[in-house]
């Protein structure tokens, strides 16, 4: 009865405590990052800007003007790994924050279909075209994510591990609960989102691959 009444709630607070669990100083930036969205969208249940009306559910628990205070981890979670994956494929931050922010709104493309329908998170007041989302929340999720990020200074290392696997676990529960549920467009955002993940991954692995037999060669020569 606890886990089915906040199974939700308790994901996100677990998902964002096993990322903390591995410290690192941008962490701490990233959760700068997430409180901006966070706070974002106390304006957005009240004012209905910059991602348009809707309103949240009891199911996720406590809240602080009528969001939850476990959309802090869910901000912190998803901003995260979309850092960790953007700043890993280029030096420019400037970059990785518009790359991050792209990152952002393709899993909300995801997310949300599976958030309004079967987990019953929230509401949106007005219809819109895609699962019942109206378009305008797409465009605040882009700049409020790209926004949030120009306080974050440096890049998550690609071999920080617990921001890209739990992102990975994230993503894998959503395109699960939307193959399920017949949601097939967002399930395929999500397929699409792995796909990729695994490209960048093994992008990494090369390149670590690579230097490591870099400085195998060069310990040779010194011999």
């Amino acid at each position: 009865m606890f886990l089915r009444r906040y199974g939700e709630m308790l994901f996100l607070w677990v998902a964002a405590a096993v990322i903390a669990l591995f410290p690192h100083r941008v962490l701490v930036q990233l959760l700068g990052a997430a409180l901006i969205g966070f706070a974002s969208e106390i304006i957005g249940v009240r004012y209905g800007v910059p991602y348009g009306a809707y309103h949240y559910t009891p199911t996720l628990g406590a809240s602080v003007g009528g969001v939850p205070l476990a959309m802090v981890a869910a901000w912190f979670v998803l901003l995260s790994y979309a850092w960790q994956r953007a700043s890993g494929l280029t030096r420019s931050l400037w970059t990785a924050r518009l790359l991050a922010a792209l990152l952002m709104v393709a899993f909300d493309l995801l997310i949300d279909p599976v958030a309004i329908g079967p987990m019953k998170l929230w509401v949106w007041q007005e219809s819109g075209p895609y699962y019942g989302v109206p378009l305008v929340n797409f465009f605040g999720w882009f700049a409020v994510s790209y926004v949030s990020l120009l306080f974050v200074r440096a890049p998550l290392p690609s071999d920080y591990r617990a921001a890209h696997l739990v992102g990975v676990a994230v993503l894998t529960f959503f395109v699960v609960l939307a193959l399920r549920n017949g949601l097939l467009a967002a399930a395929s955002v999500g397929a699409v989102l792995i796909g990729v993940d695994v490209l960048c991954s093994w992008r990494c692995w090369q390149q670590y691959f690579a230097a490591a037999v870099k400085r195998v060669e060069l310990l040779l020569r010194l011999r």
